[in-house]
């Protein structure tokens, strides 16, 4: 039967009975919509939710004064932490009475302090229960913990505190086990620490920058909270079988966020190829709904590819997708509503309204929290999914409240970054009337829940306010608020940081220490083709602001890099693109040169050489600003060797950066102008270098760069690749011809990418002819995997034509496969040891040396 052709579910408004589960207590449920297994797939899934939230949007418009009563509940909980905290802050400043002994005056504070620890415990306690497992702790339970007798239960405050950041990734995670000695001798924390060491530098520079790995670490925590909590009853050999698959499944969950949420949905156009997004999403929806092998050809040559495919494994490892199909719907139903919620436009919410973001925002937020629990807890209890599914949504409005600075920036669209025009319903409203339908109508006013919406739930976005009295101005101004809202906000901007600090959940202690101790990373330590995804906006900005008429470079209006080759965290990505047909793009003359060199320097490049240019800056300490001209000037010279070896008379190419070559878009003899234009603008921004180096360095550089592209060096290897293979002698062609070509073409421009800096620094000859080393064989390496890739990749995947060398000769073909491969390797060993000779730091080009050889791209 058709899918869509599927019924839509009955509903089942009726109460929900009780249940127990490690002490815990699920209070009785009356929900317009009971979720179960079987309602995480779509339609079933849609249906319970729209149902769900038309049913809220009822109770909220009948019931303002319920709404109005709740959030004056939050108010005076503010208002009683704010109490206690003036009079805590009184008492410090008094002085012991004479008359009361030292001791005795001493015994009152440790007791106000026991009780103040054990009012914090309890509210932190049932907070923990609410929010991440939908249900209030038993007496029993509670008292057991907030006692001390159940030992058991990590104390996230002890982890922080205990957080070496002198060892960064090491030290949190070190930290997190500590406190779970169940896990202090399990080799699998080795593991975890190798994981989460290689997401740090595998993730972009403004996804760690904005915190991801903080997050990463809170998810690993919650699960393993989740974990620790459902087995304190346990015996000890289930309780560490269960906590060190968790350790796993927790970092898997978390880095897997971090990747796809924070990376691959949120990255910039110019990042991510529309290409490479579009299989990246045909691969998780097939993987999450089929449980089958990943077709890892297919994947971009990126290492979060690699390690998602590496998490995918590692879950149906420990998770096998037969036995735990409910865990991979909910991923799939996560999923696709975090690229549903990320594809929206602001002109979708102007059709719709500000309510056409609620659905998918109460999937992912929901499924966020079911797939922590399938995974924290050995079996769940009844009603779970509907109670998880209901809380969580509230849970995500404070978070895009929070968040709205970061989201505006971002671009992202949310229901407090929606158009202000848009007044179909307000989000300011809905943010304390849901959390009132929940524990007034879902809940039937169980008092912990109240408790954990009124003290922790309320805390949560008051911090936000006292941070910064200006947004709640903010808020007054942009929405229609009500009295008992105004009140709130008022009582939230004025509270004192001691009060702040009693409100703010240890999770999110956790998440922020976290995020301040991992939102650095040392950028020589960053895997490569992350070094060249950060960098790649600023470089083609610059590139194309050199290549404007009369252009000097100089990216206009935009930061610049205040480090030594730091991505600037402020630029927009120029989007020089142009869709894959065989036409000119529209309204320009096949004989313009701009255009011609537009398109020639547009699509999605590598941009190699600059690339290499900052690694060799970042291990010289040079900022990138000086040396602008220079990474301009490089893919000036690059791209116009590429115009000219994909001609006709040439190798006749007919792909080049994923869209046709330019001559079959323009006139072939306009394309040969605009190469030798660009070659003519190349040698004009190597003559701004002055204005950061001495003149006669600069004058030293610009006859290298004439030698290097003349006929002793790269025009001499182009002549040697296009005659090889028409030699009129029946000379054969030896491996040694073949090396020599790829040492004047590859090995020369990876030379130029890299020489020049060293000279306008004035470094010793010496140390110039080790990277001139570095560069010879580093080219060949290049080339012979370049000769494995054009036999055994698809034209699609490299963005320019495969197998169009079948007439020519190549390494592979000389030596065959396995010969060209050893030699290969051999000459990886050469360029490592002239990096290992090198008196600085040299690692990214080691590294960016070992990726030539092993790249699939």
């Amino acid at each position: 039967m058709d899918k869509q052709a599927e019924p839509e579910p009955e509903p089942r408004p009726k109460p929900e009975p009780a249940a127990a589960r490690s002490g815990g207590a699920s209070p009785g449920i009356v929900a317009p919509y009971l979720f179960g297994p079987d309602d995480l797939a779509a339609p079933r899934l849609d249906a319970g939710v729209h149902r769900t939230l038309d049913d809220y949007y009822r109770w909220r418009d009948r019931n303002p004064d319920r709404v109005a009563e709740h959030v004056n509940a939050c108010t005076r909980e503010l208002e009683r932490v704010a109490d206690r905290h003036r009079h805590r802050h009184h008492r410090h400043l008094v002085r012991a009475p004479q008359a009361l002994a030292p001791e005795r005056w001493s015994t009152r504070l440790s007791a106000r302090r026991r009780a103040d620890e054990r009012e914090r415990l309890t509210h932190e306690v049932n907070y923990f229960a609410v929010y991440n497992l939908g249900e209030v702790p038993s007496p029993e339970v509670m008292a057991r913990i907030v006692d001390g007798t159940h030992v058991r239960l990590p104390s996230a405050r002890r982890i922080v505190a205990d957080i070496d950041e002198r060892h960064g990734v090491h030290g949190v995670a070190r930290s997190l086990v500590r406190h779970l000695p169940e896990l202090d001798r399990v080799p699998e924390v080795d593991r975890l620490t190798e994981r989460l060491n290689r997401l740090h530098h595998a993730l972009p520079e403004d996804v760690v920058a904005a915190g991801a790995m903080g997050k990463v670490v809170r998810t690993l925590a919650g699960v393993l909270a989740i974990g620790a909590y459902d087995t304190l009853d346990a015996d000890q050999p289930v309780r560490v079988a269960h906590l060190t698959r968790l350790l796993t499944a927790g970092y898997a969950y978390g880095a897997a966020y971090a990747i796809v949420d924070d990376s691959f949905h949120d990255v910039p156009h110019d990042r991510l190829p529309p290409p490479d997004r579009e299989r990246y999403h045909r691969l998780l929806t097939h993987a999450l709904a089929t449980g089958e092998d990943v077709d890892t050809a297919a994947l971009p040559d990126h290492p979060l590819a690699e390690e998602l495919c590496g998490l995918y494994d590692l879950m149906r490892t420990h998770y096998p997708f037969d036995r735990h199909r409910n865990l991979y719907r909910a991923a799939q139903a996560m999923y696709l509503a975090q690229d549903r919620d990320a594809a929206r436009t602001a002109d979708d919410v102007r059709a719709q309204g500000i309510r056409v973001l609620y659905p998918d925002i109460f999937i992912k937020a929901g499924m966020s929290r079911i797939v922590a629990n399938i995974l924290g807890r050995r079996e769940l209890p009844d009603g779970f999914y509907t109670r998880a599914l209901l809380l969580k949504f509230l849970s995500q409005f404070s978070d895009d409240l929070r968040d709205v600075e970061q989201d505006t920036a971002a671009g992202r669209l949310t229901p407090f970054t929606a158009p202000p025009e848009v007044t179909d319903s307000d989000p300011l409203y809905d943010l304390f009337a849901y959390r009132a339908y929940v524990a007034a109508e879902v809940f039937q006013a169980d008092p912990g829940v109240c408790d954990a919406l009124e003290h922790f739930g309320a805390g949560k976005f008051a911090e936000h306010f006292a941070a910064d009295p200006a947004r709640a101005a903010r808020l007054l101004r942009r929405y229609d608020v009500t009295t008992e809202i105004a009140r709130f906000l008022r009582t939230a901007t004025g509270l004192r940081a001691s009060a702040v600090r009693a409100l703010e959940t240890t999770d999110t202690r956790l998440r922020l220490r976290s995020e301040q101790i991992l939102s650095r990373r040392d950028p020589a330590a960053v895997d490569v083709r992350t070094f060249t995804a950060d960098r790649l906006g600023h470089i083609n900005h610059i590139v194309h602001s050199a290549n404007q008429p009369g252009g000097t470079g100089q990216p206009a209006g935009t930061g610049q890099p205040t480090g030594t080759g730091q991505p600037a965290g402020t630029r927009e990505p120029i989007d020089t693109s142009q869709p894959a047909g065989t036409s000119q793009p529209a309204e320009t003359s096949p004989h313009d040169l701009d255009a011609i060199r537009a398109y020639a320097l547009g699509g999605h490049a590598k941009r190699l050489r600059p690339v290499l240019t900052l690694m060799l800056a970042e291990g010289l300490r040079v900022p990138t600003r000086a040396i602008e001209p220079l990474l301009a000037a490089s893919e000036l010279f690059h791209t116009a060797s590429l115009l000219l070896d994909d001609l006709p008379a040439q190798d006749n190419a007919t792909t080049r950066r994923g869209r046709p070559t330019a001559h079959r878009v323009f006139d072939e003899g306009s394309v040969q102008l605009a190469a030798v234009s660009m070659i003519s603008s190349g040698f004009g921004q190597l003559a701004r270098l002055h204005e950061h180096f001495p003149p006669v360095r600069v004058v030293e550089v610009v006859a290298y760069a004439g030698s290097t592209l003349g006929p002793e060096r790269l025009c001499r290897g182009q002549n040697l690749d296009l005659h090889l293979a028409r030699r009129a002698d029946d000379r054969p062609v030896t491996g040694t011809d073949i090396l020599e070509m790829y040492r004047l073409k590859s090995s020369t421009s990876i030379e130029a990418a890299l020489v020049p800096l060293m000279m306008l620094l004035g470094r010793p000859d010496r140390e110039i002819s080790l990277v001139e080393r570095y560069a010879r064989h580093a080219g060949i390496v290049f080339q012979i995997r370049d000769d494995v890739l054009d036999l055994t990749a698809a034209d699609d995947l490299l963005g320019k034509d495969t197998g169009h060398d079948t007439g020519k000769v190549n390494a592979v073909r000389a030596y065959g496969r396995a010969e060209a491969e050893r030699l290969m390797h051999h000459h990886l060993t050469e360029a490592v040891g002239a990096c290992a000779d090198l008196r600085f730091d040299t690692r990214l080009l080691e590294a960016m040396a070992h990726h030539f050889a092993t790249r699939r791209r």
